[in-house]
């Protein structure tokens, strides 16, 4: 893996290259006024965020770990109904 450092001011210029770079493994240090400001680094799955892998390896990682209390869950199950709720449309005056 090769480290590429680019100025902030360029990386709209050079976003083609910099994100192939990516793709073929090379971490990017985004760089302002000469002090590093930001780190992209290439997915560590290319099947995406959203792939199988992912939610497979959050199973396996989950079932491993201290469970979850009473607390918590009621949290996570919130921020799901929350999430799942039908869109507020505004009216827009009519």
């Amino acid at each position: 893996m090769t480290q590429l450092r680019i100025d902030a001011r360029n990386l709209a210029a050079e976003l083609d290259s910099t994100l192939e770079r990516l793709n073929q493994g090379d971490e990017v240090l985004l760089e302002r006024d000469g002090q590093v400001v930001a780190q992209l680094a290439p997915c560590a799955h290319q099947e995406g965020v959203r792939g199988p892998g992912n939610i497979l390896r959050f199973i396996e990682e989950r079932l491993q770990a201290e469970p979850l209390d009473d607390e918590t869950i009621k949290d996570i199950m919130d921020a799901v109904a929350y999430g799942n709720r039908p869109a507020e449309i505004p009216s827009w005056g009519r």
